[in-house]
């Protein structure tokens, strides 16, 4: 066979290769987006999805209900006797890192913008006006926008539970890690809850003296640092070939040949200057990538705080969706690795809670007081929890088409979607159900994320039978020093 017709076959080979991967993304509800674009794709709201892990709870809240339209529900004679809740903290300032980031970049982008003439009216206006929202001494911190935020959603789950939320009747734990953005966010739920109860009793001024109260002398708040933190013991384990493995996909598309060409429309269309090629440097690409994507990180923080930016205004839909997936594929690997197992240590607490709740139950004295247990935590636990309950599994892709450079396709329909899978106050929550009326009835686990039933590892439904439940977890071994050895 000469080498003229192995290279010929090759060829029909890449082509029906090719081929068979146009079919598949259109058989997999794939979105594509084409850089450049001939027509700009229009601008983002308050409402999108395209905020990744700086989304706020309500705006993930409701394209979840929107999109499934779920309510909470279980069988008729069945009544919950006890929650366990884990959360990550509501929406905090950015990050002291990310602060001096913004102050390196932003002053100047927006000098140019402004000299450039390429904005409107409004835009141009709200650039003259915007000056950096933030100070180091308040970075990380809750905001105003995150007590309300954790607000609503205590609301929430007062009225799918008012009696295991009462807080004069129920047993309510809670528990918070040592970073001021946890006791911060629990304080904002046990306050919310309090004064839906309180405003119903008293003259409103007395109500809120008799919540202040109650949030300082009630409730401890005790630090669960070992259980609700406990991935903060693998980050030494965090190679710097570790992390490039995590950002392996985001890398690659920042380099590829749709990104860049989006990058370039970027610049171009807002009347700015694309960075020169330095020897010895980041390339200009990159150096243009990082720019975009730390505008685009300010839009993200600015809209969860403030709800308005105008950093946002810079940006097509097309080109949001986009750097929206890049986030995924990293959010995705990096709670992917083997350390996910760390999650144990709270489904090792949650089977704990649930043995003193039936042992409670099977004691027989009187009736069940009904109970609590509040967690408030931070991403990096609650991504990992979401991988070992099996949750959102399916890995996010993507295609790239070797004859048309500047086409970019997505799974439009992709599980795990950061914006409404980690975005502030995700949480996760089991509701220990009694069926049957009395203490000998059946006990049932109702299992919820972001306040919507979903089948977990172990269990044949998100209303499982609580010997299911335990039989896959109870037994389950929680061997932290070798997930992540404190010696590394």
């Amino acid at each position: 066979m000469t080498a003229k017709l192995l290279f010929q076959i090759a060829l029909q080979l890449f082509l029906l290769l090719n081929l068979l991967c146009l079919q598949l993304v259109t058989a997999q509800s794939y979105e594509c987006f084409q850089f450049p674009e001939q027509k700009p794709s229009g601008s983002i709201n308050l409402y999108s999805d395209v905020f990744n892990t700086k989304t706020t709870y309500l705006n993930a809240w409701q394209f979840l209900q929107e999109r499934a339209n779920i309510t909470v529900g279980v069988e008729g004679t069945c009544k919950p006797i006890y929650l366990f809740y884990i959360g990550r903290h509501s929406i905090r300032y950015p990050m002291k890192k990310e602060v001096v980031k913004f102050t390196e970049v932003l002053p100047g982008v927006r000098q140019e913008l402004l000299r450039g003439g390429r904005l409107s009216r409004n835009v141009q206006a709200d650039l003259q006006r915007w000056r950096l929202f933030i100070s180091p001494s308040e970075s990380a911190r809750v905001t105003l926008s995150g007590q309300l935020d954790t607000a609503l959603q205590a609301r929430h789950f007062y009225q799918h539970f008012p009696n295991l939320l009462n807080i004069e009747k129920s047993n309510i734990e809670v528990g918070v890690t040592s970073k001021i953005r946890s006791k911060e966010t629990a304080q904002a739920f046990i306050r919310a809850i309090s004064e839906l109860q309180m405003r119903e009793k008293l003259p409103f001024e007395e109500a809120n003296e008799a919540v202040e109260k109650l949030v300082k002398e009630k409730f401890a708040m005790p630090t669960k640092d070992n259980t609700i933190m406990s991935h903060e013991r693998c980050k030494k384990h965090r190679t710097p070939e570790r992390k490039a493995r995590e950002r392996k996909e985001y890398t690659e598309l920042s380099q590829s040949a749709p990104i860049q060409i989006m990058v370039r429309q970027w610049y171009q269309r807002n009347g700015l200057q694309f960075p020169p090629s330095q020897s010895g440097k980041k390339s200009a690409n990159s150096t243009a990538f990082d720019t975009m994507t730390t505008v685009y990180q300010a839009c993200a923080n600015e809209m969860a705080v403030l709800q308005h930016s105008p950093w946002c205004a810079l940006f097509t839909t097309n080109e949001l969706k986009a750097l929206s997936y890049m986030s995924d594929t990293y959010e995705y690997r990096s709670s992917t690795n083997a350390d996910n197992g760390i999650a144990c240590t709270i489904m090792k607490d949650l089977t704990a809670q649930l043995d003193a709740a039936t042992a409670r139950l099977k004691g027989g004295r009187g009736p069940v007081t009904p109970g609590s247990t509040l967690y408030f935590s931070h991403k990096g636990m609650i991504s990992r929890l979401v991988q070992h309950l099996g949750l959102f599994s399916r890995a996010p892709s993507h295609h790239l088409d070797p004859s048309n450079p500047g086409r970019l396709c997505v799974a439009g329909d992709r599980q795990f979607r950061s914006s409404t899978v980690l975005p502030f106050g995700a949480n996760f929550a089991a509701v220990l159900h009694q069926c049957g009326g009395d203490k000998s009835g059946q006990l049932k686990l109702l299992t919820l994320y972001n306040e919507m039933p979903v089948k977990i590892a172990g269990c044949s439904s998100s209303f499982c039978d609580l010997n299911e439940f335990m039989q896959f977890y109870g037994s389950a071994t929680c061997p932290v020093d070798v997930i992540c050895p404190l010696k590394k």
